[in-house]
């Protein structure tokens, strides 16, 4: 369960097929069960909130990884040139 949570999270970053990942979180009836057992919702998911989710995510991981890339790129020439 972990890895194919870890596994997620990776694909949402790199931005491939994350839109497989939204359109499963965004089923309404009559392509769903609102009786599921266990499951508060059942197997229906919730647009609204998986939208918030999903572009906050998205949105966050890019200045994470754009900051990454940045710092790499302004700490190489310190390295070469030490001063």
């Amino acid at each position: 369960m972990l890895f194919q949570t870890t596994f997620v999270y990776y694909r949402l970053m790199t931005s491939a097929g994350w839109n497989d990942v939204l359109e499963s979180l965004m089923v309404q009836p009559p392509d769903c069960e609102l009786e599921s057992p266990g499951l508060p919702n059942g197997n229906c998911g919730h647009p609204i909130l998986a939208i918030t989710y999903f572009t906050s995510f998205i949105i966050i991981s890019y200045m994470i990884v754009i900051n990454m890339y940045i710092a790499i790129i302004l700490e190489n020439p310190n390295q070469t040139h030490p001063t």
